[in-house]
C-alpha cells in the first residue's frame, strides 16, 4: 500500500512538531511525525474555538490502476474510488500545548473488493511547562493499515485483505540548565495483526506476529546559538512477542541499543531541519539469526526557496522484528523528496520521489527496493475547493525469487478544506 512509505499525516502535525522549543529540541520524533505535503494553494484560515484553532479537509477522487493486485504475474486493471478526510485541533496557549490530528484514506475497487486499501492514523500531543525549567510531554498515536491481498495466484498470499494495527504511547521529561537540556524518554508500542486464510486454504494464524516494543532514550542537547542545537542520544529497545517461538520454531524477541549525534538547525526563516547519524545494534536470542550492527541516518529538511517554491527531504532508518521464515527482521532505509511550485495564484504543481530499501536479514535474499514517483497539479476552482490531477508509479524490485512488479495509477478528484 502507498502508506508503507509513511508520509501521510495532516498538515497540522507540521506546526505541532515544530512548536517544540529549541532548548528542548527533538523531544518529539520529527522524522516519524512530519507531513511534507504542502499542496494547499493558500494557507488555510483556521476556525477559532476559544483558545484552540481547528481545520480539516475531505476529498473524493476517481482512479485507475493497471495492476490492482500489485502482481508480478497476473496483472489486472481496475477503476477505483479514493476518499480521504482529515481534521486537526491545535491549542493557542502561551504556556503548555495540546494538539490532535486525524487522517484516513481509502481506496475501493467496485469489481475487486479484495484489492481495497485503508490507511488511518490518529495522533495526539500534550505538553506541560513546569516550574524549575522542567517540561513534560506525552505523545500517542493509533494506526490502522489494510493492505491489498496481493496476487491471487500465489498459494501463500492471504485470501482476503487483512488489517494491522499499531498503538503507540511515549512520554518525555526534559530539564533545562540554561542552554543545556537533558531529556528522558520512555515508550511502548503494541502491534496487532489480523488472522486470515491463505489462497491454498490453510490458516495464516498471525498470533506469533503480535508484539510489544519497549523503548527508552536519554538525550543531551546544547544550544550552540539561537538557531542551532547540537545533541547526543543513547537508547535501548526490547521486542516481546506474544508467542516466544514462532510457527517455524524460531525463538523470537530481541534487544537493541543505539547511539547518535546530530544538529537541529534553523539558520534562515525559510530553512529548517535536523540531521543525526549513529549506529544501532539488535541482538537475537536464537543462534540461527546473526546480530545486527548497522550505521543509521535520520534527517529532515524543509526549504522555502522562493515565495513559489517549497522543497522538502526526509531520510529515515528503522528496524522491525518479524516472523518471516529464516529472517530476524527487516532493516529499512527511507528517502523522500518533494517539490512544490506555485505556477499561478490558483495553480500549484508538485512532484514527489520516494525510495524504500528493506533488508529482511536473510542469507538467501537480497534487499527489496520500492520506488514511488508522484507528479500532479492542484487547481483552485473556488475558495476552499481544489481540483487535483495526479499520476503515481510504483516499482518494486524483490530480493526473493520473481516478485518484481510495477503499477501505474491515475487520480482525478476534488478536495474541500477549511
Amino acid at each position: 500500500m502507498r502508506s508503507s512509505l509513511g508520509i501521510c499525516l495532516p498538515i497540522a502535525t507540521l506546526s505541532l512538531c515544530l512548536s517544540v522549543p529549541l532548548t528542548h529540541a527533538q523531544s518529539v520524533d520529527l522524522t516519524n511525525n512530519l507531513n511534507l505535503d504542502y499542496r494547499s494553494l493558500e494557507p488555510r484560515e483556521p476556525l477559532t474555538l476559544g483558545s484552540f484553532k481547528t481545520g480539516g479537509e475531505a476529498g473524493l477522487a476517481v482512479g485507475y490502476s493497471d495492476n490492482v493486485n500489485e502482481s508480478p504475474f497476473n496483472r489486472e486493471e481496475g477503476v477505483f474510488l479514493s476518499s480521504k478526510a482529515s481534521a486537526w485541533l491545535s491549542s493557542d496557549w502561551q504556556d503548555h500545548a495540546f494538539n490532535f490530528a486525524g487522517f484516513v484514506n481509502s481506496d475501493n475497487f467496485p469489481t475487486n473488493g479484495e484489492a481495497d486499501e485503508i490507511f488511518a492514523r490518529v495522533f495526539a500531543y500534550g505538553r506541560l511547562d513546569l516550574p524549575e525549567n522542567f517540561q513534560f510531554e506525552l505523545v500517542g498515536s493509533y494506526v490502522l493499515d489494510q493492505e491489498s491481498r496481493g496476487d491471487v495466484t500465489i498459494p501463500f498470499n492471504p485470501n482476503r485483505s487483512s488489517r494491522d494495527q499499531r498503538i503507540n504511547a511515549r512520554a518525555f521529561l526534559t530539564k533545562a540548565f540554561g542552554d543545556l537540556a537533558i531529556t528522558l524518554r520512555g515508550g511502548v508500542q503494541r502491534n496487532l495483526n489480523e488472522n486470515v486464510f491463505a489462497n491454498a486454504g490453510f490458516s495464516l494464524n498471525r498470533d506469533d506476529e503480535n508484539s510489544f516494543v519497549y523503548d527508552a532514550r536519554l538525550r543531551g542537547s546544547l544550544n550552540l546559538n539561537k538557531k542551532t542545537n547540537a545533541f547526543v542520544e543513547a537508547g535501548y529497545n526490547r521486542w516481546d512477542f506474544d508467542d516466544r517461538f514462532d510457527r517455524n520454531g524460531f525463538e523470537r524477541g530481541s534487544t537493541g541499543v543505539h547511539a547518535a549525534a546530530g544538529l537541529l538547525f534553523y539558520p534562515l526563516k525559510r530553512l529548517r531541519g535536523e540531521i543525526a547519524a549513529g549506529y544501532r545494534g539488535q541482538f537475537f536470542p536464537d543462534p540461527f539469526f546473526d546480530d545486527l550492527i548497522e550505521p543509521t541516518l535520520d534527517a529532515w529538511v524543509t526549504y522555502a526557496a522562493t515565495d513559489k517554491v517549497n522543497v522538502s527531504f526526509i531520510a529515515n532508518t528503522f528496524f522491525r522484528e518479524e516472523t518471516n521464515f529464516g529472517g530476524g527482521g527487516t532493516l529499512g532505509r527511507t528517502f523522500f523528496a518533494q517539490i512544490d511550485y506555485r505556477a499561478r495564484d490558483r495553480l500549484r504543481l508538485f512532484g514527489k520521489l520516494s525510495f524504500l530499501n528493506e533488508d529482511e536479514l536473510r542469507p538467501d535474499t537480497t534487499a527489496n527496493w520500492t520506488q514511488l514517483t508522484n507528479v500532479g497539479l492542484d487547481f483552485e476552482i473556488a475558495p476552499h475547493l481544489v481540483l487535483t490531477a495526479e499520476y503515481e508509479r510504483e516499482d518494486f524490485l524483490s530480493g526473493f525469487l520473481a516478485g518484481d512488479f510495477s503499477e501505474n495509477r491515475f487520480l482525478l478528484g476534488l478536495t474541500v478544506s477549511r
